[in-house]
């Protein structure tokens, strides 16, 4: 494992959302489905006495990101001459009224049946009612009317899915999620995923979806846990239930069609082509997303306050699965920003400093391969935009930012380049620094102090200046003051400086 990228993972993109006690999100970089760095925060049931972390093993839903395991399994039925993509498939679903939709118009959505989710809000149907699927087949058998002729147009539809799965169902004889088990699971060795399979259904190790509420509170989202009937599900679209551990295994197919079939994830890939010829970005239950100079095979997913995200990326082998239990935590941003850290812009992120007037910038790798600037630690950043492998660039005054042999160069001020280091955890603030000092330029007093347990400088006036940790190099500890910055020798303690811009005042240590 790539301890580096693993804490990179944790400290740009979880742990300045999600603290310990909250619901989380769980992230991990794989190579040619080998998972090379991971990191995981919060906990899985925040009403339980005592909550477990998230882990790499925590059970987490993935909502629409199971539509490729899904659209997979169709996939091998259609393999093993149970079925074909092409006919109507209302041989197999004839509670549908609508002539002409096939098994494939379902799985790349250009069917035209109305989303059924969509259809229960605009009627008061609740959630957890719509999800059973007596109820939707009762709902399917009133739509006589379609948005659109098949294949002429697409429209992002739940229903397909759940058309195809039952197709499948019944033209093999096997319960869809005993289906995809043995399709798909087991084959490839993912041996803790499985999909739901009835209403309020939970299983040891599942982490509980939580809602954040404006006032940072959070509301858990209950899935009929405990509070309906063991209905029958509607399967299909979602309800797919995975590990960090178990998803590798799954991006190892994508990577190559290993064990499933080339053939299998090749059709997975397919572009749409509608009736006009415009091809889509779509294939079956997969997307080809483009962020930046990347183009990979992506979905996301969200429902019941989980959120999830997969991408991967042929070019460099790399991929990357996001899952949370928290409806504020957005895993497709925080995935691409992983794929960013994990690919060629791995040691960017963080903190930079030059001792060419002092300067210190923070850098935020984005999702598109954008970098966000900031110069203080509590003030706006901007963007920079990429433009090259290792080059971004903005029309002010703070206007290059450059990778050279190794080392950060930015252009600021009168556009003059100038090298910067990476600045590594600030770490506890050298407590010899604390003390009486004057100031040689006015001769006054000056003192550093901890308050509260807040390393404080205080100028002349009783001016109380908190100090906070930004980072450091081998021979200097920086924190940055209101206006400035406090520079301390790691090895001589005694010398430390107050640094606005280019001006520095070296402190004089007090002997009074």
């Amino acid at each position: 494992m790539d301890t580096t990228l693993s804490a990179q993972l944790h400290n740009e993109l979880l742990a300045p959302k999600i603290s310990a006690s909250q619901p989380g999100a769980v992230i991990a970089v794989y190579r040619d489905g080998e998972m090379i760095a991971s990191a995981c925060a919060g906990v899985d049931d925040i009403t339980k006495t005592t909550p477990e972390p998230l882990t790499e093993t925590t059970l987490m839903y993935i909502a629409s990101v199971s539509k490729q395991i899904s659209a997979t399994t169709v996939l091998m039925a259609a393999k093993h001459g149970e079925l074909d993509l092409d006919e109507d498939i209302r041989r197999w679903v004839p509670e549908l009224k609508l002539e002409g939709v096939t098994v494939r118009n379902c799985l790349n959505h250009t069917a035209g049946v109305p989303d059924y989710y969509a259809a229960a809000m605009v009627a008061g149907v609740a959630l957890i009612e719509i999800n059973s699927l007596d109820t939707f087949l009762s709902w399917i058998s009133t739509v006589t009317k379609g948005s659109y002729v098949p294949g002429t147009n697409q429209g992002y539809s739940n229903t397909g899915f759940a058309l195809a799965a039952l197709a499948a169902e019944r033209a093999s004889g096997i319960e869809f999620p005993s289906l995809v088990e043995e399709s798909v699971f087991r084959p490839l060795g993912m041996n803790d995923s499985f999909i739901i399979r009835t209403l309020g259904q939970f299983e040891q190790g599942m982490a509980m979806s939580f809602t954040a509420q404006p006032d940072g509170s959070f509301v858990r989202v209950s899935m009929g846990v405990g509070e309906v009937e063991p209905v029958r599900n509607v399967s299909g679209g979602g309800q797919v239930i995975s590990t960090l551990n178990d998803f590798g295994k799954w991006h190892a197919f994508l990577r190559d069609g290993r064990v499933l079939g080339k053939d299998v994830r090749e059709e997975l890939f397919e572009r749409v082509v509608l009736a006009d010829g415009q091809v889509s970005s779509y294939g079956l239950g997969i997307e080809h997303e483009q962020r930046g100079e990347t183009i990979a095979q992506c979905h996301s997913g969200g429902m019941w306050g989980y959120t999830a995200y997969s991408l991967v990326d042929q070019v460099t082998g790399l991929s990357v699965a996001c899952f949370s239990n928290r409806s504020d935590y957005s895993a497709p941003d925080n995935a691409w920003r992983a794929f960013q850290l994990a690919s060629s812009l791995a040691g960017i992120a963080g903190f930079w400093y030059s001792d060419e007037g002092h300067n210190i910038v923070q850098l935020e790798v984005l999702a598109d391969g954008n970098l966000n600037a900031k110069l203080r630690l509590a003030g706006p950043g901007f963007v920079m935009q990429r433009n090259g492998e290792r080059r971004w660039t903005r029309e002010d005054d703070f206007s290059l930012i450059e990778m050279i042999d190794g080392r950060l160069h930015i252009a600021t001020a009168f556009g003059v380049n100038v090298p910067y280091s990476k600045l590594a955890a600030a770490g506890p603030p050298p407590s010899a620094a604390v003390g009486l000092y004057r100031e040689p330029g006015w001769n006054r007093e000056v003192q550093i102090t901890q308050l509260e347990e807040q390393l404080t400088v205080i100028l002349p006036g009783d001016q109380k200046l908190p100090v906070l940790p930004v980072g450091q190099t081998e021979e200097l500890w920086l924190g940055e003051l209101p206006a400035g910055w406090l520079v301390v020798d790691r090895a001589e303690p005694n010398r430390v400086r107050l640094a606005v811009g280019v001006f520095e005042a070296e402190l004089q240590r007090s002997t009074d």
